[in-house]
This record gives structure tokens, C-alpha cells and sequence, in this order.
């Protein structure tokens, strides 16, 4: 097993405000006056309370038997959704990162004073940055797989395409005990909450395609609001 780590900068993440919007529910060019003021606000406290980290273990053995990936001696039981989509791969990376509990300390702030905007635009930027760090970290993973000749998949995470989110805990069983700081709780929830984890197929005759976003129902799904790939 080989393991990757990084500590990102606030400034090398690559997102826009209307990845905000979109998230909040509006059409970027429909936004009301006042979110705009608002997000604006809360736009300049933001990189103060990111602590951003993340990384990866590669496994550089696995076998898809049916809908289920066997990483050592461990199964992760994946929907057909997932395992169409990573099938040809023969290496598996799992992933973690998170911007830590500041943001969602400052949400909870808000949200206890009684300013349920703001407490939600925070939350909101939480979601939409830790999704965009784990970007920069894939596009590093995938440059150094492509010096070996190698592709990537896209990413997935339990809890998204049908993928039980209780699959966390055997996820995280192959990952360092408490990687980067994250813990799990009994329900599977990870701490620092905004946070992501998942699995990204690796392979010579995979690809990075668009996300299936037609054929699965999770309305919440923050993929299905912002992947244009």
C-alpha cells in the first residue's frame, strides 16, 4: 500500500460563486440581491476557517467479484452503477479529505444566534470547498498515474449511486487509523463533517466518463448539482 498526502492553500482551490448558488438551490443569473450580499460576506471569512488535507492509499491489487471490490481481505459492497464504471481497473485508490471543523463550527455559530442564512450559506461553502480540494487532489492522482501509463475513474462515495453509506466503516478500515484527523462515528459519520472519502479505479483501459446522474435518484446529491463532466 502506498500512501499520498497533501495540505492544500486556500488559494489553489478552483471553484466560483456559482457553484455557491447552484448549491443553494438558484440559477446563477436568478440570484436574489441580498444572497449575493450575503454569500459576498461570508465569501471574505472563509479561507480563515479552512484547514485543508487529503490524500490517498493506492492498493495496487483488487478483484470485482459481481458488485463487490475485494481490497485485501476486505469487501466493499458497491452498486452496479459504481462497479460498471470501474471495471478494467486493477489498482484502487482510497481517498479522504477535509477542510476540518472550523466551517462547521461557524455554521453551527450562526445557526445557535439565529441567523439561518448565513448559518446555511457557511454550511454550503463547506460542502462546495472540500468537494473542490478533493478535485485538485484527484487531478494530482491522475497526473502521476498517467507518468505509469495508467488512467483514473471518476470518484465515488458511500452514500452516493446507491452505495451504502454504512460501507464507511469497512472504507476506512484500509485507510491509516484516523487519517488526516478523520473519524468515523457509529452511524458513519465522518468528523470533521465536511469532509468526503470514496474510491477511484485505476487501470489501463479505464476512463474518466460523465457521471450517471439519470439512472440515480439521490436528490440531495451535490455530484448531480455541479459535475458538468
Amino acid at each position: 500500500m502506498q500512501t499520498k498526502k497533501y495540505s492544500l492553500p486556500f488559494q489553489e482551490l478552483n471553484y466560483n460563486l456559482s457553484d455557491i448558488y447552484t448549491t443553494l438551490g438558484y440559477q446563477p443569473e436568478d440570484v436574489p440581491t441580498h444572497v449575493v450580499e450575503l454569500v459576498s460576506e461570508i465569501e471574505k471569512i472563509v479561507p480563515q476557517n479552512c484547514e485543508i488535507v487529503g490524500g490517498y492509499c493506492l492498493y495496487d491489487s483488487i478483484q470485482l467479484e459481481g458488485n463487490r471490490i475485494k481490497v485485501k481481505d476486505k469487501y466493499l459492497s458497491v452498486n452496479n452503477i459504481i462497479t460498471k464504471q470501474i471495471r478494467g481497473s486493477d489498482r484502487l485508490a482510497i481517498f479522504v479529505c477535509t477542510i476540518g471543523d472550523k466551517i462547521e463550527k461557524l455554521s453551527r455559530k450562526y445557526f445557535s444566534e439565529g441567523d439561518f442564512p448565513k448559518g446555511y450559506i457557511v454550511d454550503t461553502f463547506g460542502s462546495v470547498l472540500v468537494e473542490s480540494a478533493m478535485d485538485i487532489i484527484q487531478q494530482q492522482l491522475e497526473k502521476e498515474m498517467k507518468r505509469q501509463n495508467l488512467k483514473i475513474t471518476n470518484r465515488y462515495s458511500p452514500g452516493y449511486c446507491k452505495w451504502d453509506v454504512k460501507e464507511q466503516h469497512i472504507l476506512f478500515s484500509l485507510l491509516p487509523d484516523k487519517f488526516f484527523g478523520i473519524e468515523l462515528t457509529k452511524s458513519a459519520l465522518m468528523l470533521p463533517i465536511k469532509s468526503v472519502s470514496g474510491i477511484i479505479g485505476i487501470g489501463r483501459n479505464v476512463k474518466k466518463g460523465a457521471y450517471l446522474c439519470h439512472i440515480c435518484n439521490e436528490k440531495d446529491c451535490l455530484y448531480r448539482n455541479l459535475r458538468k463532466e
